[in-house]
């Protein structure tokens, strides 16, 4: 068994690890002075989000894809890392940073 990702922040900051397998989203990576290796051969793939929907519903109803379409474009890899960063170090409620990012970014009032 595999241990969970985790760890790798927690023994990187002891000493007893180098290196290890983490998700370039999240946000203890910035937080923890951490660089990740550029993964220059496209080998791992990609986290971003993504709007994922029935073809029958996105067909019956493709403005929901015009309407997620500039909230898709926000949500870029730095920007999940930084609020991952918020819940995971700054220890905000994930509820709380989405919201504040979706006013921040005029999507909701």
């Amino acid at each position: 068994m595999n241990p969970p990702t985790g760890v790798i922040y927690n023994q990187t900051d002891k000493g007893t690890c180098d290196f290890g397998e983490v998700f370039t989203t999240d946000g203890r990576i910035a937080a923890r002075g951490l660089k990740p290796l550029e993964d220059d051969k496209a080998f791992f793939p990609l986290c971003n989000g993504a709007v994922v929907l029935r073809k029958e519903t996105a067909d019956k109803y493709p403005e929901i894809l015009e309407v997620l379409k500039p909230l898709s474009e926000k949500l870029t890899t730095e920007q999940m890392a930084t609020l991952n960063a918020k819940v995971s170090s700054d220890g905000l409620p994930p509820a709380q940073v989405a919201a504040d990012f979706l006013k921040q970014e005029g999507f909701i009032q």
